[in-house]
């Protein structure tokens, strides 16, 4: 449910809308509440220049999940998530997050002196706390047990029955400034800016008895797992030059540089055991790239661009290492594209190849507090593949849309494909609506098949790079029907009612791995969530 209210007041227009949403969810004794504040406010500041203001502000509590095992999806069904029992580790009491976070930005856009000014400063802020038990998909109670210590590290008592797990949480706080300008210049358009940001995170890690609510210690007499702090600076400049060759015909070369500081300044690192560290490393690279767009008539055009990617390696890197540890991922992005588009008939295609160098994937390892997410230099990677979309309108409020994709992400030097990747995703429906009355759609997505693995660590400690974990595809449909006027009850601007069903025709198929459990290690799933309906209602003030 939703109000929202849009009005001028003089030369400022503002727009608020603040809403709620709550629902059970599809699997067992979990939840999840929402609110939403948005507040956007334009001002003309003259004929020039135009001053925005934008805020948003979320707030959300859930519990989480971690999948279900194969055996556990056949007992209890495809519902299985959490329980109410508070003796075993799956209870959802013991398994909450909440997660606060905001978004601010003041901007300004002006002419001066022939240029086109456009300035952005901004706060970004996000905290996630959690609570989790040491597995929250173990079922067995024979499982269960809390170790106490003393502050030397020596153990005290110990609680076969209690259930054990670790108490979190991550905060950071991003503060930044985007500047662009543009003007002409000889045949063509000359544009350049700069991005800056600061972003400061915290987090800590304490291991606790969810039976009592108290914390235990650690074998090594520290009562947290870890309590660190970290930096990352990112400064980006560049400069484009949209060159008209030709009628109909822009050719736009461009550099860019990135610099990215990460630095870690912990009492207690992720490290086995957590001792005090304080390390930075600096990633940096020249960003070339070119582009080529041809309006080739009124109605269809077509472009090809090649770019340079940059990506820093995570801070988890220097938590491991202590130092720089690996190289930045680079990639050479290449794209050849065409765009149609009349009333009736919207068209786009377009075949991308991404070749990585310093390719880095991710691994799980022991690191003494449980299992830990690191990051390796897998080589190198290549993505390539085609994309296609379209639209259709039959009239002025009935559509055909349609959209596919072939995908083929692999690692250099052999056949393993990239996790997470799906060989093919598709999506075709019907689409009906106007600015008033009834709205509503119809559509059918499609997944093709990945692998959730692509990389184990031997008993060496050794990354070996192998598919596993194969899930097949998919697919579901989603309908919604909705009625909407401008004008509403009581002198209201307008109201929106609307029904949401997914996954109409409740398809049951597996939908990605999840990782292994702590005892045992079985595999874990997510499966695709059972037929959903959603009410929402909105008044416009």
């Amino acid at each position: 449910a939703g109000l929202s209210v849009d009005h001028n007041f003089g030369d400022t227009g503002v727009f608020a809308e603040v809403s709620k949403e709550s629902s059970d969810t599809f699997l067992s004794h979990t939840r999840d509440d929402r609110k939403h504040l948005f507040l956007k406010t334009v001002s003309a500041l003259g004929d020039d220049t135009t001053l925005t203001f934008v805020t948003s502000v979320n707030r959300e509590r859930q519990n989480t999940v971690q999948g279900a095992t194969l055996d556990q999806i056949a007992q209890h069904g495809w519902r299985f998530g959490l329980g109410d029992d508070p003796s075993l580790q799956t209870y959802a009491g013991y398994n909450g997050a909440s997660y606060r976070s905001s978004f601010t930005y003041l901007g300004v856009t002006s002419t001066l002196g022939g240029w086109t000014v456009d300035n952005k400063v901004y706060f970004n802020d996000f905290d996630h706390a959690s609570d989790k038990t040491s597995d929250p998909t173990d079922t067995d109670p024979s499982h269960n047990g809390v170790q106490f210590y003393d502050a030397a590290g020596k153990k005290t008592t110990k609680v076969a029955t209690d259930v054990p797990g670790k108490r979190a949480d991550n905060g950071f706080h991003a503060y930044g400034d985007v500047l662009r300008l543009a003007r002409e210049a000889g045949p063509g358009r000359l544009q350049l800016g700069a991005w800056v940001e600061r972003n400061d995170d915290a987090r800590w890690q304490t291991p606790v008895d969810f039976t009592t609510g108290t914390a235990t210690g650690t074998k090594y007499g520290y009562a947290d797992n870890y309590r660190l702090k970290d930096t990352t600076d990112t400064f980006q400049p560049y400069v484009q030059y949209d060159w008209k060759a030709a009628e109909g015909v822009t050719v736009s070369p461009g550099l860019r540089y990135s610099s990215v500081r990460r630095g870690i300044d912990a009492e207690l690192n992720k490290s086995t055991p957590p001792a005090p560290l304080k390390a930075s490393a600096t990633y940096d690279a020249w960003l070339p790239s070119i582009s080529v767009h041809d309006q080739l008539s009124h109605d269809w055009s077509a472009y090809a661009q090649v770019a340079k990617g940059f990506l820093a390696p995570p801070v988890n890197v220097i938590q491991l290492n202590g130092a720089r540890g690996l190289d930045p991922e680079l990639t050479t992005n290449y794209q050849l594209g065409t765009a149609y588009a009349t009333r009736e008939f919207n068209f786009g295609a377009d075949v991308y190849r991404v070749d990585f160098g310093n390719y880095i994937s991710q691994t799980t390892i022991d690191s003494g507090a449980g299992s830990e997410s690191v990051y390796v230099n897998a080589g190198g990677a290549v993505y390539k593949g085609i994309e296609v979309e379209g639209t259709y309108a039959f009239t002025r409020q009935l559509s055909l849309y349609a959209n596919a994709s072939l995908n083929h992400a692999t690692y250099k030097g052999g056949s393993v494909r990239v996790a997470g990747t799906p060989r093919a995703t598709a999506a075709i429906g019907l689409i009906y609506g106007d600015k008033q009355g009834l709205f509503g759609s119809l559509m059918t997505k499609m997944v093709g098949a990945q692998y959730g693995v692509d990389n184990t660590t031997d008993a060496k400690g050794n990354t070996v790079f192998a598919n596993s974990q194969r899930l097949g595809g998919y697919s579901s449909v989603d309908a919604a029907l909705g009625y909407r006027a401008d004008q509403g009850p009581w002198g209201t601007k307008g109201f929106s009612v609307s029904l949401d069903v997914n996954n109409l025709f409740n398809a049951r198929k597996l939908t990605a791995f999840a990782g292994n459990q702590s005892v045992g290690g079985a595999p874990l799933y997510f499966g695709l969530p059972g037929r959903g309906a959603f009410v929402d209602m909105a008044v416009k003030f």
